[in-house]
């Protein structure tokens, strides 16, 4: 049998080119496994030789040292690993590792409208940094992108006449979201000011002050930083954005297929073109309607079948 790791290696090869997992999933993905790599080898346990015994042993291990969520999350990744194995047959019998943690049942904060302004407000905007900042804080809340997926935006995925952006989501796959004239208005501004710094060119819509490609960790940093300068008393992250987005819609009458569509998780539907663009969109885009503007902070757009038709001055 080949090592742990070449079979590993195949493993997370099949997870990209078959699967097409996200590049994220699939590091974490190896990060877990490598994990229990180290433990078997810890253990003086062979690869070759792991039985339901070994499997129990590890679930132990892990509830000792790990929270319920990433116990869920490193379960997850040896089941779908231990597939693998037996399909191939390097395995030879059915092995299953159970997550016997529960994890806690609690529903994700919220921010209030007047709390999403707070924090864009925080930030001051006298230098690059800054202007880069509000332009991230109102660009998360104006289309409820993942971190990942405003990291990875390029300027060629960025419209702003049109107030809309084209987003890599999960699995490589492209969707169409409009966003209202803060974020334009933010994003513009912060573009602008690079420019006039002399900013070396890059492909990225944000940068960091290094002039490479925002990591998602700076992200959070900067989420942290002006949730704690505007006194929110609990915990904020670009997710807590994420679904702030999506309540702020739900809580105003939008549609919740659309707001699902927005966010990503629906993929199965015809590209629309843009009216009056004449330019083919490959982004998936259901019928429906929606109009939000919460100060201009989230926009105003109409799909109907193949058509997105933006409207202006929202």
């Amino acid at each position: 049998m080949d090592s742990f790791e070449e079979i590993l290696q195949d493993y997370l090869l099949m997870l990209d080119v078959e699967k097409g997992l996200s590049q994220n999933t699939i590091d974490g993905y190896q990060v877990d496994l490598r994990q229990f790599g180290s433990w078997l080898k810890e253990e003086g346990e062979d690869f070759s030789a792991i039985d339901q015994l070994t499997l129990h042993r590890y679930n132990t291990h892990l509830g000792k040292s790990y929270k319920p969520a990433s116990i869920a999350r490193k379960i997850t990744a040896l089941k779908g690993f231990l597939d693998y194995l037996t399909e191939n047959g390097l395995l030879t019998q059915t092995l299953s590792v159970e997550d016997h943690t529960k994890k806690p049942d609690h529903l994700p904060n919220v921010l209030s409208l007047e709390q999403m302004n707070a924090m864009i407000a925080a930030v001051p905007t006298r230098n690059l940094a800054g202007k880069r900042d509000k332009a991230i804080l109102e660009l998360l809340y104006a289309t409820g992108m993942r971190v990942s997926e405003l990291t990875a935006l390029t300027l060629d995925r960025y419209y702003p006449d049109e107030q809309f952006v084209r987003v890599i989501g999960k699995g490589s796959k492209e969707r169409l979201v409009p966003f209202g004239r803060c974020a334009r208005d933010a994003v513009d501004r912060y573009l602008q000011a690079r420019a006039a710094a002399h900013v070396q060119p890059s492909d990225y819509v944000f940068l960091s002050s290094h002039q490479k490609k925002m990591s998602r960790q700076a992200v959070w940093k900067i989420v942290k930083k002006y949730a704690h300068a505007a006194g929110i008393p609990f915990e904020v992250t670009p997710h807590t954005i994420r679904h702030t987005f999506a309540t702020h819609l739900l809580e105003n009458g939008v549609d919740l297929r659309a707001i699902q569509d927005m966010l990503g998780h629906h993929t199965d539907l015809r590209p629309p073109r843009l009216q009056g663009h004449r330019k083919a969109i490959p982004q998936a885009a259901p019928a429906f309607a929606w109009r939000m503007t919460c100060h201009g902070r989230l926009s105003s757009c109409k799909i109907r079948g193949n058509v997105i038709i933006l409207r202006k001055g929202i």
